[in-house]
């Protein structure tokens, strides 16, 4: 165990035995090697803890919950543990680039305190070939920076940060910024980016230090009942944005359409996208993309004959589609509990 890191290292673990172990090697190889890695185990029924567990190095702890608490309070849990200088966030699906640690905490020492937060570029670890198409005709805006103004590009969705697995934050800070927002299951992400503006600057290293996987797509209700949630906790921020001509409810519906789309609910997915905003030129292209995906869907529901399924990302097992979306495994009884 490290006395005084520089770096607490947090990472949420939930039913991810295929990819704990490699999650944890990128953060002991990173350059800064003066870190420690706390590892809080959601309520895993795999072998998550155990692999965490049988890391033989001294920076490795494992915090076990008895039950499954969810994304957010999994990291608030690590944070209440951590004691280094900075915390940097990493999801146990996704991995580092060697240098992320060193680059990160070089960046917020050269700034002033002001500068709480900082976040890096990223990649996928395996983009489908329509997405390096989208990516090489029209990049989404990165490189973004500074403070209270960032809020709006947030919830417009002009500001893709990937914070659970770039973001490193000052620990001094922590106390302003608050807890990551235990109430939401997903866009939680959002919205402590939103509290940490609200308190300070968040700066950006200039490199894709970070390998994001793709870990499943929810259904489409569960986006929707994310974002009903989401916009109802941030009622003032949004509130303020319209103020400013902005129109976040707007860009919410644009990008539920593409989910209604690529699920084949084209009905809905109009519906979705009359009252939508898009927020990047790019995201028009990824509606046309989302649409070819959604007949992809209904011409293998239409061979097979069969009732919609898809293939459950925690035990792996074949899930029947019901007819509003949502999904429920029959196996381990989570479906839409996607793996952190």
């Amino acid at each position: 165990m490290i006395k005084n890191p520089t770096v607490s290292v947090v990472i949420p673990a939930y039913n991810c035995e295929s990819t704990i172990g490699e999650s944890i090697k990128s953060a002991l190889d990173q350059t800064l090697s003066d870190i420690e890695i706390i590892v809080v185990d959601d309520g895993s029924d795999d072998s998550t803890e155990s692999i965490a567990k049988s890391i033989n190095d001294e920076r490795v702890e494992v915090i076990p919950h008895g039950q499954n608490r969810g994304r957010s309070t999994a990291r608030n849990t690590g944070v209440e543990y951590a004691r280094g200088e900075f915390i940097a966030y990493l999801d146990a699906d996704d991995k580092w680039l060697p240098h992320k640690l060193e680059r990160q905490v070089s960046c917020l020492q050269d700034r002033s305190s002001g500068w709480i937060g900082v976040y890096c570029g990223s990649s996928y670890a395996r983009p489908g070939k329509l997405t390096q198409v989208l990516n090489n005709i029209v990049p989404r805006p990165t490189g973004m920076e500074g403070g209270e103004e960032l809020i709006n590009d947030l919830l417009m969705w002009r500001l893709s940060a990937h914070p659970g697995s770039t973001l490193m934050v000052r620990s001094s800070a922590i106390g302003e910024i608050g807890e990551w927002p235990p109430s939401l299951n997903r866009l939680e992400d959002r919205g402590y980016l939103i509290q940490l503006l609200e308190v300070g600057k968040l700066g950006y290293v200039d490199a894709e230090l970070t390998e994001i996987r793709d870990s499943g797509k929810p259904s489409a209700k569960v986006v929707k009942d994310a974002q009903e949630t989401f916009l109802t906790e941030y009622t003032e921020q949004i509130a303020e944005a319209e103020s400013y001509g902005y129109d976040p409810v707007g860009a919410h519906k644009f990008m539920l359409s593409k989910f209604l789309f690529s699920s084949g609910r084209f009905r809905d997915g109009v519906r979705a996208l009359r009252g939508g905003t898009s927020p990047h030129l790019r995201d028009y292209l990824g509606v046309g993309m989302a649409i070819r995906e959604g007949f992809s869907t209904i011409l293998r529901r239409d061979s097979s004959h069969d009732e919609p399924t898809a293939t459950c990302s925690v035990c792996a097992s074949e899930i029947e589609l019901s007819n509003d979306g949502s999904v429920k495994c029959p196996e381990c009884g989570y479906g839409v509990k996607y793996p952190y």
